[in-house]
């Protein structure tokens, strides 16, 4: 039985350079970014059967997640800040379950019919706050922080004929990109409106072909996510619990 191939015919992911705000229900800002993924892949399979267990789409992983949303008394001045850390975190992505591929409409099965695929996807990294605090003391006034990421365009043996059934999970690695999301903006509590600082929004690092990526995938779901909340006072940050 021949070998089957899979040839990269288009790999464009397009960022959105700015940032969109969001006004959820006059409780908190959501600050969005957006990114989207198309590519076109065909694949070359001489006796037209191994392609039936194929199908093509994307992983991703979030390598670091470092945010913080700042609030400011009556006066302006900074009292509290929320911080989010999260490193090596799959990114709505199952890629640990065989049988399941997380994000619907990521993934575009080859068949017999059809070897030339055209796969789609998006994402809307987010972040931002409550308006105020707990305690009604601080009001939101700015966010800050970064997101980096890579989206690997793969194919993957998900629907192998019992012979091949070892071979379940495969994947083959097609193209990559390395992307961040900028969230530095400042946030007016009272219109609810936010305004992106230079730089903000999304934006590709890096990108390449077949596993030439910087770095590999995370696949274990182990989530690993720090949140902290600190009091600001005359340039000193003090961890505080319970939250303001």
């Amino acid at each position: 039985m021949g070998s089957i191939t899979f040839s990269v015919k288009k790999f464009e992911p397009a960022p959105v350079a700015s940032l969109r705000f969001n006004d959820m229900f006059r409780l908190r800002m959501q600050v969005e970014s957006y990114m989207k993924f198309s590519s076109i892949v065909e694949v070359t399979d001489p006796d037209n059967v191994l392609c039936n267990e194929w199908e093509i789409g994307y992983i991703q992983t979030l390598f670091e997640s470092k945010r913080s949303s700042f609030y400011s008394d009556h006066a302006g001045h900074e009292i509290y800040e929320y911080s989010f850390e999260s490193y090596q975190l799959p990114a709505n992505d199952v890629a640990d379950d065989k049988s399941y591929w997380g994000w619907y409409g990521w993934f575009s099965p080859v068949t017999s019919a059809n070897k030339v695929i055209s796969a789609t996807a998006s994402d809307t990294p987010s972040s931002g706050g409550s308006y105020l605090s707990h305690n009604k003391k601080g009001s939101l006034c700015r966010v800050s922080g970064k997101d980096r990421f890579c989206t690997w365009l793969i194919a993957r043996r998900s629907y192998p004929f019992q012979a091949n059934a070892v071979s379940m999970g495969e994947l083959r690695y097609l193209s990559w990109v390395m992307w961040e999301v900028d969230y530095t903006c400042h946030i007016n509590p009272k219109l609810r409106r936010g305004t992106a600082g230079r730089g903000a929004g999304a934006r590709i690092t890096s990108s390449g072909q077949t596993d030439s990526a910087p770095a590999k995938p995370t696949l274990d779901h182990k989530c690993k996510d720090r949140e902290t909340w600190y009091s600001l006072s005359h340039g000193h940050r003090t961890r505080t619990i319970p939250e303001p």
